[in-house]
């Protein structure tokens, strides 16, 4: 079972992830914030196995937001989970550690599979479709 937490600034995007896996066994959503302080300060490593994250939160530095996540949980694995389709944004996000980038409207089956891969510890670049590849 993997154990997902969620930061995300709305919470219908949130509500949006716990349908996607409210039938499944496997994908649990065990917690959610919309600030990336409170689960600093109050989220345990014990508490989840991904942290799959908003790039643009309301006032804060999506960089520094992926750093002093993974400064307190290094060991835990970090996918964006954004609308931006930015080659800079990509890049700076796969660079600075993040596990995967994935685009808000993935199906399912696709945001699944990446979250199995990324909990086996496997790097997942993105696949966006685009007119050339990200460099990375």
């Amino acid at each position: 079972m993997i154990r997902l937490y969620i930061l995300e600034d709305h919470p219908i995007i949130v509500d949006g992830i716990k349908q996607r896996f409210r039938h499944q066994d496997d994908i649990v959503i065990s917690g959610w914030s919309n600030h990336p302080d409170e689960i600093i300060q109050h989220v345990s490593e014990e508490d989840f196995d991904i942290l799959i994250m908003d790039l643009w939160l309301p006032k804060l530095d999506p960089v520094d937001n992926l750093v002093n996540i993974q400064a307190r949980f290094p060991d835990k694995p970090i996918v964006i989970f954004t609308n931006e389709r930015s080659f800079y944004w990509i890049k700076v996000m796969m660079e600075k550690g993040a596990k995967a980038y994935l685009l808000k409207d993935i199906d399912k089956k696709e945001l699944q599979y990446t979250l199995e891969k990324v909990a086996q510890g496997k790097t997942i670049f993105p696949d966006m479709q685009l007119k050339r590849p990200p460099i990375i």
